[in-house]
């Protein structure tokens, strides 16, 4: 009888717990415990206003130029299955993302449903580098599995509707039209990240990339990127020939050890 009144208590304790947490007001929560955690305003990131509770809220957040509201409910009864499912959705000047986010004590995966970004909207950030793009961003379905803190597969499909590109060649500034281009990210059984990118009219990837577990990241270009931006290059080439290459070692752990 003793314990069984111990654990009617113990249930009731746990259940009066979970119930003043899924009430705390998203921003006491933001103010109390994310912010200083995050210091995410070193960064620019700014918290206008807030609605909701920590559990499902509402968000106004701007990032220099950039507004919108981010929108969050998280699924506070699979806590016991452990495990910490959440929808995000986030409406901004800059575009829309859908995406829904599972975490657990291990493993971590984020469902990228649907992006949809104007580029425009980067030129800001892309001033110092005196590049100007145009068009629109589209991502599908995009997953990333990370565990144990380290990035462990990716699998997608995205999209650019072309446009006008303006960049820096040499002394002179340089403005093509590009057509679309649509690209895929996928994982192999080595763990190995591969991503290639092509044009609407080509029968290959006119770039590409792989990431490999130990860090080695490779990225390649072809001449056919070059033909489309009317670059001058050897005709002793051909379009699929790799005109610029870089390796680099990039940790697929976010944090040092």
């Amino acid at each position: 009888m003793i314990k069984k009144t111990f654990l009617v208590l113990f249930l009731f304790v746990c259940a009066l717990a979970l119930f003043l947490v899924a009430r705390i007001p998203a921003s006491v929560a933001w103010q109390h415990v994310i912010a200083p955690a995050t210091n995410v305003r070193s960064v620019g990131v700014i918290a206008k206003s807030f609605s909701g509770t920590v559990w499902n809220g509402k968000a106004h957040i701007a990032f220099r130029h950039i507004e919108g509201v981010l929108s969050w409910d998280v699924q506070l009864s699979k806590v016991f299955w452990g495990s910490l499912p959440a929808t995000l959705e986030l409406r901004s000047t800059a575009g829309d993302i859908d995406a829904d986010i599972v975490a657990s004590i291990s493993e971590q995966s984020v469902q990228f449903d649907s992006v949809t970004l104007a580029m425009d909207a980067l030129n800001p950030f892309l001033r110092p580098q005196r590049v100007k793009l145009d068009g629109d961003l589209f991502v599908k379905n995009l997953r990333l599995v990370a565990k144990d803190s380290e990035l462990m597969s990716v699998a997608g499909r995205f999209g650019w509707s072309g446009g006008d590109v303006s960049y820096l060649a040499g002394r002179s500034m340089r403005q093509r039209s590009f057509p679309s281009f649509s690209g895929s990210l996928n994982t192999d059984d080595t763990d190995t990240i591969s991503v290639g990118i092509r044009d609407q009219g080509a029968s290959f990837d006119v770039m590409r990339g792989d990431w490999s577990y130990n860090g080695d990241a490779v990225w390649e270009v072809t001449r056919r990127l070059l033909d489309i931006a009317q670059e001058p290059w050897s005709q002793n080439s051909s379009e699929s020939d790799v005109v610029f290459k870089l390796k680099k070692p990039i940790p697929r752990s976010w944090i040092n050890e």
